[in-house]
């Protein structure tokens, strides 16, 4: 929901270098909207040598977040 000043701050990468897995999770239909809420962790075997780092694409928003929509779209015709 917030970007950051000037939208330079909406997408934030985590686990770059060595992925990430689901930790802990759990899904209550009376609690979060329905949501599934989940906690990110790095494998037992690896250690992220990075913070969490921002993508923005070019200088903008809206560059970012098609790229964004691009790489995530459904291939299914």
């Amino acid at each position: 929901k917030w970007k950051g000043a000037d939208n330079k701050s909406p997408f934030i990468v985590l686990g770059l270098n060595s992925g990430m897995e689901i930790s802990e999770g759990s899904e209550n239909s009376a609690e979060n909207d329905g949501a599934f809420v989940f906690t990110l962790a790095s494998l037992d075997v690896a250690l992220e040598p990075k913070m969490p780092m921002i993508l923005l694409e070019g200088d903008s928003y809206a560059a970012t977040k098609t790229a964004f929509d691009n790489k995530f779209a459904s291939n299914n015709g």
